[in-house]
C-alpha cells in the first residue's frame, strides 16, 4: 500500500520533531484518530478528526515546547506499523520527561488513520 514504508514514517516523525503541524496533519487522513498515551480512559485520551488532533498536538507542544522523538525504529506490515521511540520534553515548570514508548499506526490511503501512543510510566 502506498505510503506504508519506512521513509514515510521517518518523514512523519521528523515533522513531529520539527513541530511542523501542517506536515503532520498532511500525513494524516481527514478522519484521523490520535490516542495519546495519557488520559482518564484505558486508551489514554482520544482525539478524532483533523481539528481535534491538530489542537491536541499543538497543546502537547505548548506544554512541552522542546518535545521530540529520538532513537526511532520502524516495523511495517501491510497497512500497520510499529514505531518504537524515546520521547523527551521539558515542561514549562522545568520538569523533564524522558520515557521509552511506541506508536501503533494504521495506514489508510497512504496516510496515518490511527496513531495509538504508548509509553512507559515514569513517576516524577
Amino acid at each position: 500500500m502506498a505510503g506504508t514504508d519506512v521513509k514515510f514514517l521517518e518523514s512523519f516523525f521528523d515533522a513531529w520533531n520539527r513541530h511542523d503541524i501542517d506536515a503532520i496533519m498532511g500525513a494524516m487522513t481527514p478522519d484521523c484518530i490520535y490516542e495519546a498515551s495519557s488520559g482518564n480512559e484505558t486508551f489514554g485520551t482520544r482525539y478524532s478528526g483533523q481539528k481535534d488532533v491538530r489542537a491536541a498536538v499543538l497543546g502537547l507542544w505548548e506544554g512541552l515546547p522542546d518535545a521530540r522523538f529520538s532513537d526511532c525504529s520502524y516495523l511495517v506490515s501491510g497497512d500497520r506499523a510499529v514505531v518504537e521511540w524515546t520521547f523527551s520534553g521539558t515542561a514549562r515548570n522545568g520538569n523533564r520527561l524522558v520515557a521509552n514508548g511506541c506508536d501503533l499506526l494504521t495506514i489508510k490511503d497512504g496516510k496515518v488513520a490511527l496513531k495509538k501512543s504508548f509509553r512507559k510510566f515514569k513517576p516524577s
